[in-house]
C-alpha cells in the first residue's frame, strides 16, 4: 500500500511539472504578490488534478472517452477563454512595492486565484489525458495493479503536486530578487504566453469542429 501511496506523490509531482499557463501564472503571483498568493495558485491545479484522478479512477475508461470526445471542442473554448481573461488581467498588472506594503492580499483574493487555476484545469481536456497516462504507467488505474485505496491514491496525487508547488514557490520567494520594472516585464510576459495557450486551444476547438 505504501509504495502505491508514493507512486501517487509521484504522479501529483510530475503532473505539475510541464511548462504551461499554471507554471506561468505560480511564478508570476510568487514573484509580484507573494507566497501566499503562489501556493493558493498551485493549490487549485492540484485540487483540479485531484479531481481529475477521482475521475479517472471511479469510473470507466470508455466513459472518459467517450467524454473527451464529445465534449472536447466545448472545454478547450471554455479553458480557452478563462486562459485568455487571466491572461489579460495579469500582462496589466502593475507592480508596485510601495503599494504592497500597504496592501495585503485578502482571503478572498487567495481563493479567487485558487478557482481560477482549478477552473483551467479541470476545463483542459489535456489535464485529463495525461494524469489517465500517468496512472496507467505507474500501474495505479486499474484495481488489479494497485494495492491502495482511491481515496488515498486520489490524495497522494493531490499532495505530491502540492508538495512540488511549495518547492517551486519556496524557491522564487527565497532565491529570486528582482525589482519592480523586471516584474512589470514579467507579469506582461506572463500574460501575453497565457494568452498565446488560450488562442492554440480556441484554434484547436476550431479546428475540431470542421
Amino acid at each position: 500500500m505504501l509504495s502505491d501511496f508514493l507512486k501517487a506523490l509521484l504522479v501529483g509531482a510530475i503532473a505539475g511539472i510541464p511548462i504551461g499557463p499554471v507554471l506561468l501564472m505560480v511564478v508570476q503571483r510568487t514573484l509580484c504578490l507573494g507566497r501566499k498568493e503562489g501556493i493558493a495558485t498551485g493549490l487549485g491545479s492540484a485540487i483540479g488534478d485531484m479531481l481529475y484522478c477521482a475521475l479517472a479512477l471511479l469510473t470507466f475508461n470508455f466513459f472518459l472517452n467517450d467524454l473527451i470526445e464529445n465534449h472536447q471542442t466545448l472545454m478547450l473554448f471554455i479553458c480557452g477563454g478563462l486562459l485568455a481573461v487571466i491572461g489579460i488581467k495579469i500582462a496589466l498588472t502593475k507592480v508596485d512595492f510601495s503599494a504592497k506594503e500597504k496592501r495585503r492580499e485578502s482571503l478572498a483574493d487567495q481563493t479567487g486565484y485558487l478557482l481560477q487555476t482549478t477552473l483551467s484545469v479541470i476545463s483542459n481536456p489535456g489535464a485529463l489525458a495525461v494524469l489517465i497516462g500517468l496512472l496507467a504507467l505507474f500501474g495505479l488505474s486499474s484495481s488489479e495493479g494497485r494495492n491502495c485505496p482511491v481515496s488515498l491514491i486520489i490524495i497522494g496525487v493531490g499532495l505530491g503536486e502540492l508538495l512540488y508547488w511549495l518547492l517551486v514557490v519556496y524557491c522564487l520567494a527565497r532565491f529570486v530578487r528582482i525589482d519592480e520594472k523586471t516584474l512589470n516585464i514579467i507579469s506582461k510576459f506572463a500574460g501575453i504566453a497565457i494568452c498565446i495557450f488560450a488562442a492554440v486551444l480556441v484554434i484547436r476547438g476550431i479546428v475540431s469542429m470542421l
